[in-house]
């Protein structure tokens, strides 16, 4: 049995990770489908952060099956430029990205310069604070999930959007003359996710953001 880095053993506890779950592939490609996703999660494909933006990457947490991206020393918001080194032996697929100090202001994410619209394929969320392996607490974390396949290096940008979360409440509430009911999500510790990505969505398709 394969076991990673946050597998533990003391005198009085051994501690594990485990995940189980349902796949919608077929007989024939269960095997292959299967593969490459363990290896995204084992031999997950490096990541380096540009240094001009003043965040700091810090790889693939195999605990939380999460990309880490500090912004802890950046004063002013600006755009987070990382690069993943994907292949065929370290597949980047549905990968899910933390960035620490983000705050609550909407993202936009650019795919090897294509921009990725809040969807099906790109969900965003908040943690008002999140406890990190190592002991440090995380607070206004931006949680990125994408979905897709890559096995050649990827560029992604992550940059502000020009509505902010309260502007899109304001907005929303404006048309449907009701205080906008987010999905709101909470955590084992109790702390709040608040997720726009479907708010976006009612927003764009009445013409609201482009």
């Amino acid at each position: 049995m394969w076991y990673s880095d946050q597998w533990q053993k003391t005198s009085r506890q051994f501690n594990e990770i485990w995940l189980s779950g349902f796949t919608n592939a077929t007989p024939a490609n269960v095997g292959s489908e299967l593969s490459a996703l363990a290896k995204s999660w084992q031999n997950a494909p490096t990541m380096t952060a540009d240094s001009a933006t003043g965040a700091v990457g810090y790889g693939y947490d195999i605990g939380q099956r999460a990309y880490l991206l500090d912004f802890e020393s950046v004063t002013q918001l600006s755009t987070a430029i990382i690069q993943i080194n994907a292949s065929s032996d370290s597949p980047l697929i549905n990968p899910t990205f933390l960035i620490n100090n983000y705050g609550m202001d909407t993202p936009k994410i650019r795919i090897n310069g294509q921009l990725a619209g809040p969807g099906p394929d790109f969900r965003h969320g908040y943690y008002s604070t999140l406890d990190i392996e190592d002991g440090r607490q995380w607070q206004d974390v931006l949680i990125i999930w994408l979905k897709g396949e890559w096995y050649n290096p990827v560029q992604i940008k992550i940059f502000e959007s020009d509505v902010s979360m309260e502007q899109v409440i304001l907005i929303l509430k404006m048309i449907t003359g009701h205080t906008v009911d987010l999905t709101i999500v909470e955590n084992l510790d109790g702390d709040l996710v608040i997720g726009l990505s479907d708010a976006i969505i009612m927003l764009q398709q009445i013409g609201g953001i482009r």
